[in-house]
């Protein structure tokens, strides 16, 4: 990413540092915290909750993010505030190593993640999810935020696009308030609303056919140089956690423009 496309850096010692409010961030379908990392390698976003059930994932977050509070089910989860709200929300309704039932899965959960984002008022919304929501359920998402107010746009970005060894496409969502007085942000960028899922490729193949080092399939997700095996080493918790986790060197380049995007809009009401 361009450098100055990147939020401004403030010396340590600099005295507007200390008059700049944090960005208050809400994380749901947390996993083992990747929008949280992610959030942590832009700076300036302060996590204030997550919302996982997964044993083993919220063992994780409670190692790694002792004083973020973690609500569990997010139907638990009523009227928190929060600038940004992100979400790899649950894709084994869409996945191919699912049923793919679709909206009718139980675990279809994006009506959750929508009405949290609702009572929320929040300015941002950044969700994640697996290509084949195409054609199944993400009109319905888009809808879904432009019924509450926002403007939606979408992107397919592979883990490779951040330099890691393996394919991994996921559709990324990009969401923000209308009312925020943000305009000319969205609308310029492609969207895959009325797309078909062979425009985007297949979910589990690189473009030369052959199957990804992922975490899907026995490898390390977040990084490539730590491959470890699902069977001879014994780490299927380890695994599963990272499998269905999100690569948060994607959400950190999105964060970084969101940031920048915030700034800007803030210096000009400013002005």
């Amino acid at each position: 990413m361009d450098a100055d496309l990147l939020p401004p850096k403030l010396a340590q010692d600099d005295p507007r540092r200390s008059m700049q409010r944090l960005v208050v961030h809400l994380d749901l379908f947390s996993g083992i915290g990747g929008f949280a990392l992610a959030a942590q390698m832009v700076g300036g976003i302060e996590t204030v909750g997550f919302s996982e059930i997964d044993p083993y994932a919220s063992q994780v977050l409670t190692k790694n993010f002792p004083t973020i509070p973690n609500h569990g089910d997010i139907r638990n989860i009523n009227n928190i505030k929060a600038d940004i709200i992100t979400g790899g929300f649950p894709c084994q309704p869409f996945s191919s190593l699912g049923s793919r039932n679709g909206k009718e899965d139980h675990r279809y959960l994006w009506p959750e993640m929508l009405r949290v984002i609702s009572e929320s008022g929040c300015r941002w919304v950044c969700a994640e999810n697996v290509p084949r929501i195409i054609g199944v359920a993400l009109d319905d998402v888009l809808d879904g935020l432009e019924s509450a107010g926002y403007a939606a746009w979408t992107a397919n970005i592979p883990a490779c696009a951040v330099g890691a060894p393996h394919y991994r496409p996921r559709i990324w969502v990009v969401a923000h308030r209308k009312s925020g007085g943000i305009n000319g942000v969205v609308g310029e960028c492609p969207s895959t609303k009325g797309a078909h899922e062979g425009e985007w490729g297949h979910a589990d193949r690189r473009p030369d056919g052959d199957y990804p080092t992922s975490a899907a399939h026995g490898w390390s997700a977040w990084n490539g140089g730590s491959r470890v095996c699902r069977v001879a080493d014994g780490v299927s918790n380890r695994i599963h956690a990272l499998g269905n986790a999100i690569v948060p060197q994607v959400a950190a380049e999105i964060l970084r423009c969101v940031m920048r995007v915030n700034s800007l809009h803030n210096s000009k009401t400013q002005e």
